[in-house]
């Protein structure tokens, strides 16, 4: 029984010191995203390194103590005009609640590390951690503190005393990943738990009521108090295999966690830490009673404490002395088992610009099925890969006092943090309801903020099972994929990526608009066709216009685009005759009678002449042309005849009889010896000559003629004595024998159209020359144009000679 009343005085002193131990609550480090270590508070979250390794002790330790109800101040305070102190356990009971809760823990990584391993992040942990969890009421430490007095008459509710004290070894093991396109991550912790000590105090309903007359106590007691490893624990423990690694007591728990990414600026997320429970085995003692009814005097503690700081410890033993007599406090040696004590944390982050963000959560933790909730609002700010910088605040312990703040600095290949959720009470612990502190130095490798993203590998913030370009970095506008010409057509499809263009050219610039590509277009600057590469063929001749040396008139492509109408292989431009066949040693001139003299320049083509007589031939040597000589085969000086007599001139008109076209009849030259006509009667003769036309190398007159010819026709009938010869000559064009027969025939055209119209045949004379009797030079088309005639002269009261 001495060994039970050791033990509840080690507890009550630990519990007194617990006052002045450090918090937890984890918010700052819930806001850092640099610190690999946040693993251990949401399993799903994937630390920025490829690897880290946390050093012994100096990597990840931390410390936390936290009450719902009071502080120092509330105990401890100073006398007014002196620097002595005094216990004020009157006010300290007066600010208790019903219910009073404390917690405090330690906690130190032996080994801690993590890497990277494809889409999955694997962590591991050795830690070591003592917890305590205390519960008390008011009741209790009232009856305690001021004895059984102030209840004289009352019942005092002394039980929900709970205290949980462990000492244990969690071996963890954890993987995360993202899942759902990169939307859902998750993450767990397997741990495998090694105790060592623990004080349980799993049961304890008691009543007390203070007689009123005789100021007994009486009661009831319903106590069960568990411990495991106390009897057998010593410093020199500390270093002994036996108790590092092969006591029986064993545990299993596990860590969940979950992050959903809503858009790109929120997500939310939750974890639920220590769900699990831990069986104690080794040097187990339990200490239970059942007790329905008990009498004690009670003990007023108040009076050897306050007189006599030396007695507190005899005092505290006598009254546990007495309370084990009363209680009839029992012990057994049975296993037992404990739960840890769960936390969870909700919440989420809202990305600001830059890459900073606000982080609003809530954390709950759990003790004898009872809540404890905290929630808080924090700000993280980044400074590049280098430094995170965090502020919180939290409303927890019944206060909003919770000001925390807590930075990850990286410098190469070591990270420092630390970290606090409540720096009022690091430096004013005397008011402080709480406080806790976590500071670590590990090494990291492999750091980048910018990682690849196994949901999102070119971070262009498009997951990959939308991202039509995976491996590089897009638009959302072209599914993830990128444009560096910004003309709105994805790289991969995009003929030009560097060249702004057009969708139905895949991209490509097209700058004369004219549907070509300006890769494919071989006149970039000028519309054309596809047929000729882009290039433009004004005269659509198949040469394209910077090839064609005649780009406005369609030709050949041998000819390099030059036109060739006569088809002799010489190109227009460079044919003195276009539209007659020639050789090229006349400059694509004919000629037809290979006299030497191109047909243009000869006015006898289908006979040989000498050059001086301009092509036509001179039989009789006589300098006449034979076509002019009067005499072509007799040499001669009177018209290529030879001199005769003199002529007569029957009627003295100045014309021979043998030029006469009206010899008995004085006329003039000009009429060829014919009385000339009236002015009238001239200028329907002239119009019917100027506006006779044939049909194209034949005999056929065109209807635009006949208007004048019936004009014609009537003054004839009125001058029935006229008489009308037809004369049919031609231009050079074409074989001489031919050129006779269509003079002929137009000739008779005409003559038969005179006496459809009424005309006596016998009053119409025809005659034909060919090309014999040219007007003009047949080497101009004017001159052709001339030459191609048929002559109306009227004679008058005379037979044609």
């Amino acid at each position: 029984m001495q060994q039970l009343n050791l033990r509840l005085t080690l507890l009550l002193c630990l519990f007194t010191a617990m006052i002045s131990l450090h918090a937890q609550s984890d918010f700052i480090l819930l806001n850092q995203q640099f610190n690999p270590h946040k693993t251990s508070i949401n399993p799903a979250f994937l630390p920025k390194e490829e690897f880290y390794l946390g050093l012994p002790v100096i990597s990840n330790t931390y410390a936390s103590f936290s009450n719902n109800s009071f502080a120092y101040r509330d105990l401890i305070k100073k006398k007014t005009g002196s620097d002595s102190i005094y216990f004020d356990f009157q006010g300290f009971v007066g600010g208790l609640k019903k219910q009073n809760h404390i917690a405090a823990n330690f906690q130190t990584d032996l080994v801690s590390l993590g890497w990277r391993e494809g889409r999955w992040y694997i962590n591991a942990n050795i830690t070591e951690k003592v917890n305590l969890h205390a519960q008390f009421n008011k009741d209790l430490m009232d009856v305690a503190l001021n004895g059984n007095g102030p209840k004289i008459g009352q019942t005092a509710e002394l039980g929900d005393l709970y205290i949980s004290a462990s000492h244990y070894r969690e071996y963890g093991v954890g993987l995360s990943r993202d899942f759902l396109s990169c939307k859902l991550r998750l993450g767990a912790t397997l741990k495998y738990l090694y105790g060592m000590e623990n004080v349980d105090v799993n049961r304890s309903n008691i009543t007390l009521t203070t007689d009123a007359v005789t100021f007994d106590l009486t009661g009831t007691s319903d106590i069960l108090i568990n411990t495991s490893g106390l009897n057998a624990f010593s410093p020199d423990s500390l270093r002994q295999m036996a108790y590092l690694f092969k006591r029986p007591n064993r545990g299993f728990a596990a860590d969940l966690g979950a992050e959903y990414k809503i858009n790109d600026r929120f997500d939310v997320f939750a974890s639920v830490l220590d769900l699990g429970s831990l069986g104690w085995k080794y040097d187990t003692k339990n200490y239970y009673n059942k007790v329905p009814d008990f009498t004690f005097s009670g003990v007023q503690l108040e009076e050897f404490l306050s007189s006599n700081t030396d007695t507190i410890t005899d005092g505290i033993q006598q009254y546990l002395d007495s309370l084990t007599n009363i209680f009839s406090i029992k012990e057994k040696s049975e296993a037992y088992r404990t739960a840890l004590s769960t936390r969870f944390y909700l919440g989420g982050h809202y990305i600001l610009q830059n890459r900073n963000f606000i982080q609003f959560a809530m954390m709950g933790s759990t003790y004898k099925g009872k809540l404890f909730p905290a929630v808080s609002l924090g700000f993280t700010k980044r400074f590049g890969d280098v430094l995170e910088f965090s502020l919180n605040g939290a409303y927890q312990n019944n206060t909003f006092a919770n000001l925390g703040a807590g930075f990850t600095l990286n410098l190469g290949l070591t990270q420092f943090s630390i970290i606090s959720d409540n720096l009022l009470g690091l430096a004013q612990q005397y008011t402080a309801r709480g406080t806790n502190l976590r500071a670590g130095i590990t090494l990291v490798t492999g750091y980048d903020s910018k990682r690849p993203n196994f949901c999102d590998k070119d971070g262009d913030g498009i997951e990959n099972s939308k991202d039509d370009c995976p491996e590089v970095a897009g638009l959302a506008t072209l599914n993830g994929c990128p444009d560096s010409d910004q003309d709105g057509i994805a790289d991969y499809l995009d003929e030009c990526p560097l060249e702004a263009g057009e969708l139905d050219l895949k991209g490509c610039p097209d700058k004369d608009r004219d549907g070509i590509a300006d890769k494919l277009d071989k006149c970039p600057d000028e519309a054309g066709k596809a047929e000729n590469n882009g290039c433009p063929d004004k005269d659509e001749d198949g040469v394209i216009d910077k090839d064609d040396v005649c780009p406005n008139l369609a030709g050949f492509a041998y000819l390099g685009g030059c036109p060739d109408r006569d088809l002799d292989s010489i190109p227009d431009r460079e044919d003195d005759c276009p539209d007659v066949k020639g050789p090229r040693s006349f400059s694509g001139c004919p000629d037809s009678d290979g006299d030497g003299l191109i047909d243009k320049e000869d006015e006898c083509i289908d006979e040989a002449g000498p050059l001086k007589l301009k092509g036509c031939p001179d039989s009789d040597a006589d300098g006449f042309v034979d076509y002019l000589d009067a005499c072509p085969t007799v040499p001669g000086t009177d018209k290529g005849c030879p001199e005769q007599p003199r002529v007569l001139d029957t009627d003295k008109d100045g014309v021979t009889d043998a030029m006469d076209k009206c010899p008995d009849v004085a006329g003039s030259v000009i009429n060829n010896g014919c009385p000339e006509l009236a002015k009238e009667e001239q200028a329907i003769i002239n119009t019917a000559f100027e506006s006779l036309e044939f049909e194209s190398n034949k005999a056929i007159i065109k209807e635009s003629s006949f208007e004048s010819l019936e004009r014609l026709s009537e003054l004839m009938k009125v001058k029935s004595n006229w008489h009308l010869l037809v004369s049919g000559h031609t231009d050079n064009v074409g074989k001489a024998q031919n050129n006779l027969v269509l003079s002929k025939n137009r000739a008779n055209a005409l003559k038969t159209y005179l006496i459809s119209k009424g005309i006596e045949a016998e009053r119409i004379h025809t005659e034909w020359f060919g090309q014999t009797k040219p007007i003009a030079n047949n080497g101009t088309e004017a001159g052709r144009q001339k030459n191609r005639r048929v002559e109306m002269t009227i004679l008058q009261n005379q037979n044609k000679k």
